[in-house]
Parts: C-alpha cells; structure tokens; sequence
C-alpha cells in the first residue's frame, strides 16, 4: 500500500490524510465528532478556542447576513466544507447553497464554486493590526499583532512573544519601508 506524505513547518515528513482517512477515523471513534481541527493538504490542524472579540465578530456578521442572505442559501456557521481530498474547512462564516446539503448524511459538504457565494475567516489579530497601524507605527503595531496573536495559543511565553515581535518588526520596517519604500510611519506619529 502507498502512503501520501506531507512535509511539517520544521520539514519532516508526515503521514498525509485524506477525507476519506477521517471520515473513517470518526466512525472508528479515533477521532470524536465533537472534535475541532482542519485538514490542511493532508495535515490535521486543531482549531483554537475562540476569542471574546473574535465571537463578538462572528455573532454580529451572522445577524447582518442573515437578514440578507438570497433565498435558497444558508449562513453557515463553522460549517465544515470538503474543498478536495485532502482539504476539510470550517470558515467562521460561509454563505451556501442550501442544494450542498442534499447529500449522504455521513459525508462533508462538498460546494463547487457557484454554491459558494462568501466564505469568512476572522482574524481579530489582523483587524487590531489595521486599526492600530496609522496611530502606532509599524513596529508598534507589528509587535501588538504577534503579542495578540500568541496569547491566543495554549502556551503564552513572553520572552519567545518578545523576541518573535522584534525580530518582525525589524522585518517588516526592513521590507516595507526600506525595501518597498512603503509611504507609512515606523513609530507613533509623536514621536517622529
């Protein structure tokens, strides 16, 4: 029997899965149907426990668009989406076909692109970068983005947090300012 590898960020190879691996998983009860996570191209990816912010998000979105949403299509939340074979999806918010769902009970919604009309993914560490961006500077607001972003993972060490900001910071003035020539502020407007 041949067995698909993926590569892990550290570059080792990994035993890559299929839908029809954790479908099989699930009913074998390896996996819990409760269980939350993500096949990435292969890899099972655990989802993260959600932010205040980022439901306060999710909650406000889902009531808009569901006043809104074309007859015939759903407001899926969480909703988990079968993209390929090896790519299982759960978008914070996807807007869908309700035909999708006329399917086998046991099997993944399986969309093509006409039954998709919007799929979110919310990012509270990427929107508090946007906003903080113009009043902080760059690597203020580049140090904020990895400081939220990593107290959002189960283990928060500052001195890693503290190093990992720096060094983007240093990163992104590098690249943005100096190597694109990007017109934008490096530090809070009074301090320049």
């Amino acid at each position: 029997m041949t067995v698909a590898l993926t590569r892990g960020a550290e570059g080792f190879p990994r035993r890559a899965f299929s839908v029809d691996d954790i479908r099989r998983m699930i009913d074998a009860g390896v996996i819990g149907e409760s269980e939350r996570f993500e096949l990435i191209e292969g890899e099972i990816v655990p989802m993260q426990a959600k932010s205040v912010a980022h439901d306060n998000i999710k909650h406000a979105l889902t009531l808009a668009l569901a006043r809104a949403v074309p007859d015939g299509m759903y407001v899926g939340i969480e909703a988990t989406i079968q993209l390929t074979k090896d790519v299982l999806l759960e978008p914070d918010i996807a807007i869908i076909s309700r035909a999708v769902y006329k399917a086998d009970p046991k099997s993944f919604a399986q969309p093509k692109a006409k039954d998709v009309l919007l799929l979110i993914e919310i990012a509270v560490s990427s929107l508090a970068f946007a906003y903080l961006l113009k009043p902080l500077g760059l690597v203020l607001a580049s140090a904020a983005l990895v400081f939220i972003s990593a107290y959002g993972g189960h283990e928060f060490k500052w001195k890693e947090v503290t190093i990992m900001s720096a060094v983007l910071a240093a990163f992104s003035v590098a690249a943005f300012v100096y190597g694109l020539g990007l017109p934008m502020n490096v530090w809070p407007s009074l301090w320049e």
